[in-house]
């Protein structure tokens, strides 16, 4: 595709026609010509915002870039309502690999009952490969927020998986097929990237304990 902003038809069937999942707390959403995204919040509620790049892999990007962006506000005890996606793509890229990211973004939303609510996308030479960047929006009561600094003596730490699960999953999807040719895709997926029903509950209510960043 040429350098410069998405072209407005391939935006409207290729990224906004992907967007289906609502929130009621969504005043304004992702449209054409939207630059800002309004969100109502309750009295006793705080926003919670969070923003992550992926740029170690592109196999399923889409995917990991709501996860890692929805698990930082969930461990702040916040619930995710709504996902900013920032896309930098090269010029080689074609509208099929575009919409496909797209499509694995909504998907992954729309488990967790996320709304993406927009975003920008733009063509250009700065970079080789694609860059998608998201900024997470979460809700939480005053007095349910958590602060990565707010540790006491006397609270556990809590993990629902291994640690260095992400990474790992990653070079595994990238990486297995190399190191153990045997494997299909579907033994890959069973080994490193089955999701955690608990964990899923944690990103959409929000998680109640410390954050570690050990």
């Amino acid at each position: 595709m040429k350098i410069g902003k998405v072209p407005e038809n391939v935006l409207k069937r290729s990224i906004l026609k992907q967007i289906k999942t609502k929130r009621a707390e969504v005043l304004v959403g992702a449209g054409v010509g939207e630059d800002c995204a309004a969100i109502a919040l309750a009295p006793d509620e705080v926003m919670v915002l969070s923003t992550d790049p992926i740029t170690g892999t592109t196999k399923d990007i889409g995917k990991w870039a709501v996860m890692v962006s929805a698990n930082d506000i969930a461990s702040s005890g916040a619930e995710v309502i709504g996902m900013l996606v920032c896309a930098m793509l090269p010029p080689d890229i074609s509208e099929a690999e575009l919409k496909e990211a797209m499509q694995q973004i909504e998907i992954s939303c729309e488990e967790l009952n996320i709304q993406v609510v927009g975003g920008h996308t733009e063509i250009t030479d700065a970079v080789t490969r694609p860059i998608l960047t998201m900024t997470g929006i979460g809700k939480v009561k005053k007095n349910k927020l958590l602060a990565t600094g707010g540790a006491k003596p006397g609270q556990d730490i809590v993990v629902t998986k291994w640690i260095g699960l992400e990474g790992t999953s990653i070079l595994a999807r990238e990486k297995a097929k190399r190191a153990h040719p045997e494997l299909s895709d579907k033994d890959i997926g069973v080994c490193f990237i089955s999701p955690c029903p608990a964990k899923t509950s944690y990103v959409k209510n929000g998680f109640g304990s410390y954050k570690s960043n050990v």
